[in-house]
């Protein structure tokens, strides 16, 4: 049976609102005009609003929203496993570029916004993991946003910029450029100095994912990552004042961030179904973004980046295709013997110059797959 979609939105008052919204926005893509809906678009505003507000009177019906809007992980896994099998298709069809060079904008954008929104799903999914399968699921969410001690400003500070994911810079040229990605380190750094406080000051670490979040560490680095986006649509060249920049592909950073939260720090659950299958063409991005270099101003990165690559590798093994293995192997074993470095203890001080916890559960694995890579 065929189903008439928009005739059963005329039916609801606020499906139909929000068709006419999303009948505006194409228009407008197509066109480049909002002016002419401007009258209509300030009236959906003031219904929307009002709808949230009969919403805010009944918490039972609230809870609800919420749940869907933060917390609904069935539908955010089917979401994340369609863009994952566009992915997919893409590579099929010989459209993802492989090689460091000639990656266009479309392209670096859409990794950049697929490998965040991943990530920021699935830090939600390993949050309340242990709890999902159960009802209790919902309070966990309300006590999730309850306790974050940077309280809802800061975080809903993060969707003043979301918009931007969906403007096209005046040109794509932007989105090639490298990026300085020292602010985002310097998140990476400080979720590590609270994953560590919390991990040698106890013996149980079954929460300490949520212990971490609660920091409100978390918050910052999803902010941080956004920024970053949205500066890299005017490049200037310039450096943030009084700091040394740290220039990065921008999705090759966030591809890094996501493994290294997954395989390095314990952060994010790399064995949900939808970045499970996402892990390999986060490979690929950083295999690519390493075959740009760096030069040798910042061969650590390089390092990390690579590294990182290897330990997923090892844990996903036959994810990727041979010949970007063997690259990055042969490509660490020449650094080594560039740098001089063969032990892992003075490999590990170069890592911590980037990012490198303190307290690590599976050192001893990374020693082993370290000493694999150098004397093949």
């Amino acid at each position: 049976m065929k189903v008439d979609g928009a005739g059963l939105s005329l039916q609801y008052p606020i499906a139909f609102q929000s068709t006419l919204l999303m009948a505006t926005s194409h228009y407008t893509w197509t066109r480049g005009s909002l002016l002419p809906f401007k009258e209509a678009i300030l009236a959906y505003n003031l219904a929307t609003i009002r709808t949230v507000n009969v919403a805010l009177r009944d918490p039972n019906l609230w809870n609800r929203g919420e749940y869907c809007c933060g917390g609904n992980l069935a539908a955010a896994e089917t979401h994340l496993v369609g863009l994952v099998s566009l992915l997919n298709a893409r590579l099929m069809e010989g459209r993802v570029r492989l090689e460091g060079s000639g990656v266009d904008g479309d392209e670096e954008l859409t990794d950049r916004c697929v490998i965040l929104f991943a990530a920021f799903m699935g830090c939600i999914y390993s949050r309340v993991k242990f709890y999902h399968e159960n009802p209790a699921v919902i309070e966990v969410l309300d006590h999730c946003h309850e306790r974050d001690v940077n309280g809802f400003p800061t975080r809903l500070a993060i969707f003043r910029s979301i918009p931007a994911f969906f403007i096209l810079p005046a040109t794509s040229s932007s989105l090639q450029q490298p990026v300085d990605v020292s602010r985002l380190l310097d998140s990476i750094r400080q979720m590590t100095r609270e994953s560590d406080v919390i991990r040698s000051s106890e013996d149980d670490s079954t929460d300490t994912v949520d212990k971490v979040w609660r920091r409100g560490t978390a918050t910052y680095l999803c902010i941080e990552a956004i920024k970053v986006h949205t500066s890299s649509y005017v490049y200037s060249g310039r450096n943030r004042a009084g700091s040394s920049p740290v220039r990065s592909t921008l999705s090759g950073m966030l591809a890094a961030k996501m493994l290294y939260l997954g395989t390095v720090l314990g952060m994010l659950d790399l064995g949900w179904k939808p970045l499970t299958l996402l892990v390999p063409h986060v490979l690929r991005v950083i295999v690519r973004d390493l075959r740009q270099g760096g030069g040798d101003k910042y061969r650590d990165l390089w390092l990390w980046k690579a590294f990182l690559a290897c330990i997923t590798l090892s844990a996903f093994p036959g994810c990727l295709e041979v010949e970007m293995e063997v690259f990055l192997h042969k490509s660490i074993q020449s650094w080594s013997q560039t740098a001089g470095i063969r032990e892992w203890e003075d490999a590990k001080q170069v890592l911590g110059r980037i990012v490198w916890p303190d307290v690590v559960d599976q050192d001893g694995r990374f020693d082993d797959l370290w000493e694999h890579i150098i004397t093949d």
